[in-house]
């Protein structure tokens, strides 16, 4: 009922058809601009009521003339694959509407297109290629079509084509923050940190409140050994976002490894009050505690927290090799830590997280206590071993 009463109207009142589809896109054009002025974040694709705002508006001016909407409705295609394959789906489903209310063959070649995407395997990445061969995008549109698939790739951990990606990215918009934000972030997974800066540092050249940058920074910073510079980035991205626990707590990690235990307590306490389940957080504490007052006097905290069912706080895989080796290091003396270590290493650990517990050991191993050789015999065995993705040794 509702296509044969659109194909009348669109026959019988072709110019009423065109009046009025562009009086809706323009209410709704103005309505997510009034989003957009509240919006504090750099990229409001994450907002439901301004992508709803701004589907309308597309499904209209594609109703209103659907040739001259073509190319915006492809360029924003490539955002919507960029965000997620949720609002993919969403954008396929407009193209397909506006197809079928206007009988367009243009728009009815990508919709199908599109539908085939999401319908397959890897549908963004899938997407972003079909835009990027057929799409006619302009220079700026392929500019992000570029960034978002090497940030697929870089998801998928297929680093070289994420990197070819971002530098073509890069090199169509040398002042494309994404681009160069998404390759920072891939060499910092690899484990190059001074490139992985220096991208950083660029993003933050052309908006220096753009808190994620702040935060790839600190984080990079803080794996690099700048302790300094990765508090100052981490306080500026708190500054933005007070609540932001997980910067809190990062904060906190750079004091304790710079000796500065007074502000690390302060910093794990307050992002414990924020998420006291976190196991980051509490794994941050006793070892804080441990490295304050002794591994015996946080002998107990350690055994409740290592025997937990949850996975290790470094360990992002879900993997158990990580709260295996401590459970082995600091509660089993027993049993030899190589196998342990071995078995941590076999796994594949990221840089970060190969980084990361190599400090803990270093910090372990520096300690007066009873865990200190056999802590110092683990760090040997893993900054012995040589490190993946270009990760620097610990």
């Amino acid at each position: 009922m509702r296509a044969s009463m659109v194909r009348y109207q669109r026959a019988h009142s072709p110019e009423r058809w065109t009046a009025v589809h562009t009086r809706l896109a323009q209410a709704h054009a103005a309505w997510r601009t009034r989003v957009e002025e509240d919006l504090t974040a750099p990229w409001p694709w994450g907002k439901a009521h301004w992508r709803r705002h701004h589907m309308d508006e597309t499904y209209h001016r594609l109703c209103a003339r659907p040739t001259a909407g073509l190319p915006a409705a492809l360029e924003q295609a490539v955002h919507a694959a960029g965000h997620s394959e949720s609002a993919l789906r969403q954008w396929t489903d407009l193209l397909e509407r506006a197809a079928r209310d206007t009988a367009d063959t243009g728009l009815h070649t990508w919709a199908e297109r599109l539908r085939a995407a999401v319908t397959g395997a890897e549908p963004p990445l899938t997407a972003l290629t079909a835009l990027l061969t057929r799409g006619g995008l302009d220079t700026t549109s392929r500019a992000w079509a570029h960034a978002h698939r090497g940030w697929c790739h870089v998801m998928a951990e297929r680093y070289e084509g994420a990197e070819a990606d971002l530098d073509r990215a890069v090199a169509l918009d040398p002042r494309d923050s994404p681009a160069r934000l998404f390759r920072g972030q891939l060499y910092d997974r690899m484990g190059l940190l001074d490139q992985a800066v220096a991208d950083f540092d660029s993003v933050l050249e052309i908006n220096p409140a753009y808190a994620w940058a702040l935060l790839s920074r600190g984080r990079a910073c803080r794996q690099a050994g700048r302790y300094d510079r990765a508090v100052a980035d981490f306080t500026a991205a708190l500054e933005i976002n007070p609540g932001y626990a997980w910067a809190q707590a990062r904060r906190g990690t750079a004091h304790r490894r710079a000796g500065r235990y007074r502000q690390a307590r302060e910093d794990v306490e307050q992002a414990l009050r924020a998420e006291p389940d976190n196991l980051t957080h509490l794994f941050d504490r006793v070892l804080l505690d441990t490295l304050e007052s002794g591994f015996a006097a946080s002998r107990q905290r350690w055994a409740e927290l290592l025997t937990s069912p949850v996975a290790h706080p470094g360990d992002e895989t879900g993997s158990t090799t990580l709260l295996t080796l401590f459970r082995v290091l600091l509660l089993r003396p027993e049993r030899p830590v190589d196998e342990a270590a071995e078995e941590f290493l076999s796994a594949g650990p990221t840089p970060e997280a190969r980084t990361d517990l190599l400090h803990c050991l270093r910090e372990l191993s520096d300690s007066a206590d009873e865990p200190a050789t056999r802590a110092r015999r683990c760090h040997e065995i893993i900054a012995g071993h040589p490190p993946t993705l270009g990760s620097a040794p610990g």
